[in-house]
């Protein structure tokens, strides 16, 4: 059999939840054609059906070397970063794959949206409490050099640490002006319409798909009358980024890898 045949085998092995028949059969394409991107892909999502990343992350790197802006492969690569909680590279390679995604109008965008947001909450989450750990130390340290006579000293040190801290407080909420009016969470992809009002992407294409207004100002509007806001979007990311305990709030940080 070619690879062709072999790739063809693979994915109706793949339909009918027969993983390690695919995962042989797209080996053997492979070895036919060792420079066929999709092969790596298609492997890779079967490995990630058996959860087993270490392979997953080997064939997306593959895939990667002959395509190096695959959008699944840089996706999956990611998903197995997280699990390896290498959370840095993970964003790295998710971020990556959502702009490549937005750039081709690919819509896996949603999904790599919140395994990015994941990444990134799980990156803060581990230096927040790297860094919690240090001022602790430090705080302790510096209280037994004043000791307890010199109030002004020790309000002043009190002070300072709250502000260091300030950057990991979670009380703090999202500008108004940074969250979608439909789906309330902070701006992803926003869209201008006519209107001036801005919503995310996705959710007013699925608004306009069942009704032909403005949500809010209830005026008629098609989606090839929405326009991207970049200054809003950039504005909105860049909030996140500073506040990343923020990106819990868009996906469960402790949900399965799927």
């Amino acid at each position: 059999m070619d690879a062709v045949a072999l790739k063809q085998r693979g994915n109706e092995m793949y339909s009918k939840g027969k993983f390690g028949a695919a995962i042989e059969a797209y080996t053997e394409a492979i070895t036919c054609d060792p420079r066929w991107t999709v092969l790596y892909i298609n492997r890779a999502l079967c490995h990630r059906k058996r959860k087993d990343w270490a392979s997953v992350k080997r064939d997306c790197e593959t895939a990667l070397h002959f395509d190096r802006n695959s959008v699944k492969a840089l996706y999956m690569l990611g998903l197995a970063l997280i699990a390896e909680k290498r959370f840095t590279e993970a964003a790295v390679s998710l971020q990556k794959a959502l702009e490549e995604a937005r750039e081709s109008g690919n819509m896996i965008q949603d999904d790599v949206w919140r395994e990015l947001a994941r990444a990134k909450y799980l990156e803060w989450e581990l230096e927040a409490a790297k860094r919690e750990e240090r001022f602790s130390h430090f705080e302790n340290n510096v209280r037994k050099l004043l000791g307890s006579t010199d109030q002004e000293d020790l309000q002043t040190l009190s002070e300072v640490m709250r502000s260091a801290r300030e950057a990991d407080d979670r009380s703090c909420e999202p500008p108004d002006a940074f969250c979608c009016k439909l789906t309330f969470e902070v701006f992803r992809d926003p869209v201008m319409a006519p209107s001036g009002h801005s919503y995310e992407r996705l959710a007013i294409l699925q608004h306009l798909s069942i009704s032909a207004f403005d949500p809010i100002t209830r005026e008629p509007l098609k989606p090839n009358q929405l326009v991207t806001n970049v200054n809003l979007r950039n504005a909105a990311h860049a909030w996140l980024n500073a506040h990343a305990w923020a990106f819990g709030d868009i996906v469960r940080p402790d949900a399965p890898l799927e």
